[in-house]
């Protein structure tokens, strides 16, 4: 989808390599799933905030997880 478009992008495979790649590069956008392997996209989002990086990190998940189906924000301050 972002192909498209003359921008640069790069890509994790899941939470933990986000927040390494975070805090090696200063990006303008994040863009998270919310559910990821290793460390899930709020979790990750969380420790990039807390580092100081403040990107603006919208989540997302595709379907909801049977063990989180309470009502609650997906993106926000942490």
């Amino acid at each position: 989808m972002l192909k498209d478009f003359e921008i640069q992008t790069d890509t994790a495979c899941d939470g933990a390599e986000a927040v390494t790649a975070a805090n090696r590069f200063n990006f303008d956008l994040i863009l998270m799933d919310v559910r990821m392997p290793e460390m899930d996209g709020l979790q990750a989002t969380r420790v990039i905030r807390s580092h100081g990086a403040t990107p603006a990190v919208p989540s997302s998940r595709s379907r909801p997880m049977p063990s989180r189906r309470t009502s609650r924000p997906v993106v926000g301050p942490a």
